[in-house]
């Protein structure tokens, strides 16, 4: 980008900024230098991904493939998925461009065709979430030729969660009926097509269109505009638990206009709290990490994702990260006295566990004690047990082994 501007420059001198006054003064023609550098940045700045960024990885897919990756926005990919009965060399895959509401638009297409049955779909799963303000699906029929109706559902997702949609731009007579389908009316000629556009109400990261019935020629566009940049490249985000906390980080790339990012957990991938936030790196590096300590994670699976706060009150949500942690056990258990005496108790306080096995060691790992208590309290007789250090593990009714040393004194 600041090569262009660069390239721009030397044209700028060549020309003169002619007034009525030609001893105009330095400052004002400085200030339109500034001016055209400024639009110039800003040009190439809104058009940035929409040359040659937003495309099909490794290329246009050939047609008849069912499971294809793109990416969007330059950034996010998209795993396309295809199914049910096609005509052959079908479905097809191309890229187009369009101008809605006064913006343009770049879009990932596929379409079907011919005569396919109710059932058949075409599915698109982001990798990131992204709402209204990034894209939007046109459904369409490019058959043309006046006989058949398209009966097309369009239903949007966030974590397996509905998220609905509105529908706006009916072109040639179509119309919405109940369940978000999209109905074409019969066209006459390629260039009177019916087409229907929907925008989500919230973050989507999965659109499945669907036919409700015997279907021809069908277009699904995912548009992206043009002049909307995503704020950051999430290069990765990953994460694992270290003792009794989970431990988040994340690279970034490109970053702009994030002021912070939010770290969200769920506890079923649908109703999420804020943990706490991270401020964004202001600092030149392209790459930036970050990274974040759960300190009281749930016990068993923890859903984690990561919203940005920008500059013009937009969000931007991460990939789903799912993390299952497994508590320490032993802090639930007593075990006394330890040093042992004659008699060693041990009782279990979580609640629907029990201890199923129990097992005890030399330090040489010869097995001196096993039994099979079953229950959430037990004894173990040590008074025969030499002096010395020993190795108690306990098995769980949910498979977790828990180890404690003994000391009989």
């Amino acid at each position: 980008m600041i090569s262009n501007i660069i390239r721009y420059l030397p044209q700028f001198k060549r020309s003169k900024i002619r007034s009525q006054d030609e001893n105009q003064p330095i400052l004002l023609r400085s200030f339109f230098s500034i001016l055209f550098i400024c639009l110039l940045f800003n040009v190439f700045h809104a058009r940035g991904q929409c040359i040659g960024n937003t495309s099909w990885v490794g290329g246009v897919p050939p047609p008849g493939t069912l499971s294809a990756t793109g990416l969007i926005l330059g950034t996010v990919q998209v795993n396309v998925r295809a199914q049910g009965t096609f005509a052959a060399g079908r479905p097809g895959y191309s890229i187009s461009s369009d101008t809605y509401g006064g913006f343009s638009y770049e879009s990932l297409m596929t379409y079907r065709g011919a005569s396919f049955a109710a059932g058949t779909y075409t599915s698109f799963k982001l990798q990131t979430p992204l709402d209204a303000n990034y894209i939007h699906l046109r459904v369409r029929d490019i058959r043309g030729d006046g006989i058949n109706t398209e009966h097309q559902r369009v239903r949007g997702f966030l974590n397996g969660v509905a998220v609905s949609a509105n529908f706006a731009d009916p072109q040639n007579g179509a119309f919405i009926t109940g369940g978000n389908i999209i109905n074409g009316a019969g066209t006459t000629t390629a260039a009177n097509q019916s087409s229907m556009r929907a925008f989500f109400t919230g973050p989507v990261d999965s659109i499945v269109v669907i036919s409700t019935a015997l279907s021809d020629y069908v277009v699904i566009d995912l548009f992206a505009r043009c002049d909307i940049l995503l704020p950051f490249q999430l290069l990765d985000f990953s994460g694992r638990q270290v003792r009794q906390s989970i431990f988040l980080k994340w690279k970034t790339g490109d970053e702009e206009k994030v002021w912070a990012y939010e770290i969200e957990r769920s506890a079923d991938g649908k109703k999420w709290e804020k943990l706490g936030s991270v401020k964004a790196d202001d600092t030149d590096v392209q790459e930036k990490n970050y990274q974040f300590t759960d300190n009281n994670p749930i016990d068993g699976k923890n859903y984690y994702r990561l919203s940005s706060t920008e500059s013009d009150g937009k969000k931007q949500y991460s990939n789903v990260l799912m993390i299952y942690f497994h508590r320490d056990k032993s802090s639930t258990i007593s075990i006394f006295p330890n040093p042992a005496g004659d008699q060693l108790n041990i009782s279990m306080d979580a609640q629907n566990i029990k201890i199923i096995k129990a097992e005890v060691f030399t330090v040489d790992g010869k097995l001196i004690h096993r039994n099979t208590p079953n229950s959430l309290a037990f004894r173990i007789d040590s008074k025969d047990w030499p002096k010395g250090m020993y190795l108690l593990q306990m098995t769980t009714s949910k498979g977790d082994i828990i180890s404690q040393k003994i000391i009989r004194k």
